[in-house]
């Protein structure tokens, strides 16, 4: 008996060492480098950077999005000379295009026609399980009937 144990825990010992390794790296992941009386400095730095990011932040709009930050990292911006202002326009062409057929394809007639096929699924679904009741009905039935029978016999 103690030799199965062994041999299970030693089967999942390589599984375990990983978890429990995985559980200490997030531990140290999430952990503020700073100790518990000083953390709070950690926060309000955090609470700071957080609150410019989400202030910088633009959701994507033609307008006034800058389509040519799209293309050009740091890097490329200090390194090369920079693509001319009729490739950008190309490319915003080019992107305006993907994004206009991507949201064609999930058009209202397209809602709608998923939305008819899933309610006849569900039709078809209910039909069928109409039918199953039917059927658990009439066995319900029938064992009524041979147990009405069967207690009839014994008396």
């Amino acid at each position: 008996m103690f030799a199965i144990s062994t041999q299970k825990l030693a089967d999942n010992t390589d599984t375990i060492w990983k978890f429990q390794r995985y559980g200490l790296v997030i531990d140290f992941e999430v952990r503020t480098a700073l100790p518990p009386p000083l953390n709070i400095f950690y926060y309000c730095w955090w609470a700071i950077t957080w609150t410019y990011r989400a202030l910088q932040y633009r959701p994507f709009k033609k307008d006034t999005f800058k389509f040519k930050d799209l293309f050009l990292s740091s890097e490329v911006k200090s390194q090369s000379k920079p693509l001319a202002d009729d490739d950008y326009t190309y490319l915003k062409l080019l992107a305006d295009q993907v994004y206009d057929a991507h949201h064609s394809h999930t058009s209202a007639e397209t809602l709608a026609m998923l939305q008819w096929e899933r309610i006849k699924w569900f039709g078809q679904e209910l039909e069928a399980n109409k039918r199953m009741m039917r059927q658990l009905h009439g066995k319900q039935a029938e064992m009524e009937r041979s147990l009405k029978l069967l207690v009839s016999k014994t008396k």
